[in-house]
């Protein structure tokens, strides 16, 4: 999960004015999820971040390199 660590900002959280208990509150996610995606923990749920992301406002794109 480093790697998507850049993607999945705290400052994004922040620019929106929201706390994490913000995040964890409207997500129905517990404070430990969302203390360990935004530290960059490998083993959080990508279906957790997806949802996430998509409250922050963002979308997580793959594509070949």
């Amino acid at each position: 999960m480093k790697d998507l660590r850049p993607l999945i900002p705290t400052q994004v959280r922040k620019q929106q004015n929201m706390t994490q208990e913000d995040v964890m509150g409207l997500a129905g996610f517990g404070n430990r999820f969302i203390i360990d995606l935004e530290r960059g923990k490998e083993t959080v749920q990508m279906q957790k971040v997806i949802e996430v992301l998509q409250l922050l406002g963002l979308e997580l794109q793959v594509r070949k390199i």
